[in-house]
């Protein structure tokens, strides 16, 4: 009609409860992405770069400390020199007291094995990384730990999973000189299961050769079963 003038809707003009319904939409939809989304993974797998070149690192027996050490190699060698030399000297080292050496691969087994652990071995609870060895004999698990870390580190992940073995196998060592039977047989226990090596039935029973072993030259003889033990949630 005439008079009248057309009214025109500038899209841009919202009124303020438009604003605030966009952006309560927003906010909800926010809300419902964090809800479905994972959480981070902690065991980040990056590349590190060093501030120098890494310098290649072989493990050796310390005598004269009574411990295994991480040394640098200055002469040209090999990824399978340095994985055998090391692996030598882990086995230097356990050699030295007179338990089975296999027992304390099996105690160090159960202190690496650990979801918690850092890659290679860590990872999510339900895939840690160990899960990938599937070795029958203490000589592959032996030689899986020692290249895993090596392999990781060679491959600029940084030295923490080198560092990390090293730690574990000289507090193997140290948790058998402290001769605590009952946490020693569980331990062991535990590593033979991690790794999976379970030969027999009664699973609670120290197989025969990997019972513990005093150091003090008296032999004890006791019953094999080990109770579940709450110390072993600290070490």
């Amino acid at each position: 009609m005439q008079g009248q003038q057309r009214q025109t809707h500038d899209p841009t003009d919202a009124s303020d409860d438009d604003r605030g319904n966009k952006n309560k939409r927003k906010s909800d939809s926010v809300a419902n992405q964090s809800k479905t989304s994972k959480p981070p993974f902690s065991h980040v797998d990056r590349l590190q770069l060093y501030t120098i070149p890494p310098s290649p690192l072989i493990l050796l027996y310390n005598a004269a400390a009574n411990r295994l050490d991480l040394s640098s190699i200055d002469e040209p060698t090999t990824a399978s020199h340095i994985i055998a030399a090391s692996s030598n000297a882990i086995l230097s080292f356990f050699q030295t007291v007179r338990t089975n050496s296999d027992r304390l691969i099996y105690i160090a087994t159960a202190l690496i094995f650990e979801s918690s652990s850092p890659l290679p071995y860590g990872g999510r609870k339900n895939k840690p990384g160990y899960i990938e060895f599937e070795g029958t004999t203490v000589a592959s698990l032996l030689e899986y730990i020692v290249s895993a870390a090596f392999k990781r580190y060679w491959a600029f992940r940084g030295r923490q999973a080198v560092d990390f073995v090293v730690e574990s196998l000289n507090k193997a060592m140290r948790l058998h000189l402290e001769q605590d039977r009952d946490l020693l047989n569980e331990l062991t226990l535990r590593g033979i299961g991690k790794a999976g090596h379970h030969r027999r039935r009664n699973r609670n029973a120290v197989p025969k050769g990997l019972e513990h072993v005093d150091e003090n030259w008296i032999e004890r003889v006791g019953v094999e079963f080990t109770p579940a033990r709450t110390a072993l949630k600290n070490l």
